[in-house]
């Protein structure tokens, strides 16, 4: 990956025209929406009452409230060439804390991670010790709500993401630090783990790190279990990868054009990956809606299909684990896409520094379990937090 040598980290800010949300209300009261009647909710997808509600509570939502939130947290933008990524930056509450980059997933944005960055940075504001903080980085990923769009395909495959990580936390002036993240945050987070082995002193990833098959190999009976919950999820709700990943754009217009289209996309995914099924509104309505606002205000749902678009090209989807030097901590939830691996299908792949298997949650763990997650962060990267005070 080719790039300045020098990189500036710019203060920004999130500003949305009050024109915006008027247009939004707007095509939300004109929507025109779709069903077939007398169905349970989630039998095809996101079903016209759920929907309704869901478009309900967004024609109400506090959009300048969601600007302030996100404004009262730093911010800078990097620019790379044409690309700008967007990062929250959290200084910890010391000064010599350990940085940390946490990289979000689809489809989600920098929102998802925000309750388990408070909760990294400023440990005492949540009953903890200081001496536990981190500077906590939340890079935008290209494309999606807040950072630039890229020119190259090439820009959204997980490698080159790593590496704009690696010169985003050089901007920031952090030549050490750790990295966490799941979904395609867990991909790019071992990517930054195998390409950056001088700079990332460990990682700290859900399955998502993980090659779901492994040709060739003799599987016990356990992991040929885990191998058929993965390709039968595939097969009952693997569709949108195959879209995203084939024609993107095809779908894309539908949602850039429609608030219902968009937040049926979206919805449905948090209810169907989180581990709160149908109480997912009455728990995570104020996340869903500031997520759903930050596709339609910067427009980007297209380009924040680009990963899978790209996914499978050089040098992969994935690095192979085991030639990763720096340490790799796996933390599991039961409701996540497949449930927990067995740790022997783990072992083929990575040599383990750290195993969590949580009691609870699902496929969103910064939002759905911040207080486990972060525990778990700090139990990852105990030995390198800064001394008792």
């Amino acid at each position: 990956m080719t790039g300045p040598d020098v990189l500036l980290a710019l203060p920004a800010s999130v500003r949305i025209d009050p024109s915006e949300v008027g247009h939004l209300r707007s095509r939300i009261a004109a929507t025109r929406s779709a069903g077939f009647g007398g169905r349970e909710p989630w039998a095809f997808g996101t079903g016209r009452e759920v929907l309704a509600e869901v478009l309900d509570l967004w024609a109400g939502f506090d959009v300048g409230a969601l600007a302030d939130s996100l404004n009262a947290i730093p911010q800078v933008d990097v620019r790379f060439g044409e690309l700008t990524i967007r990062a929250l930056h959290l200084r910890g509450e010391v000064d010599d804390a350990l940085p940390i980059v946490i990289t979000h997933g689809w489809p989600s944005t920098v929102l998802e991670v925000l309750p388990l960055a408070q909760r990294l940075a400023w440990p005492s504001r949540f009953g903890g010790a200081a001496s536990d903080a981190f500077h906590v980085v939340v890079p935008a990923l290209p494309g999606f709500p807040l950072s630039g769009a890229a020119l190259e395909l090439g820009e959204y495959t997980a490698a080159s993401i790593a590496d704009r990580w690696a010169q985003l936390m050089s901007a920031l002036g952090y030549d050490r630090f750790a990295a966490s993240g799941g979904d395609i945050g867990a991909r790019v987070t071992v990517w930054l783990a195998a390409r950056h082995p001088e700079r990332v002193i460990g990682a700290h990833v859900t399955a998502n790190a993980l090659w779901p098959e492994l040709p060739g190999a003799e599987l016990g009976p356990g992991e040929r279990e885990y191998a058929g919950r993965l390709m039968a999820w595939e097969q009952d709700e693997g569709a949108y990868m195959h879209i995203q990943a084939t024609k993107p754009l095809s779908l894309a217009h539908g949602l850039s054009d429609s608030p219902a289209g968009l937040a049926a996309w979206i919805v449905e995914k948090w209810h169907a990956w989180s581990g709160w099924g149908d109480d997912l509104l009455d728990r995570f309505a104020p996340e869903l809606l500031g997520h759903l606002t930050l596709y339609w205000m910067t427009n980007s749902i297209a380009t924040s299909f680009l990963p899978y678009h790209v996914a499978h090209r050089p040098p992969g989807m994935r690095p192979w684990g085991l030639d990763i030097t720096v340490p790799v901590s796996f933390y599991l939830s039961p409701d996540d896409i497949g449930g927990i691996p067995p740790r022997e299908f783990v072992a083929r792949q990575y040599r383990i520094a750290g195993w969590t298997e949580f009691p609870r949650g699902g496929h969103f763990m910064a939002s759905e379990e911040p207080d486990l997650l972060a525990a778990d962060v700090r139990k990852a990267f105990r030995d390198s937090l800064s001394p008792p005070r």
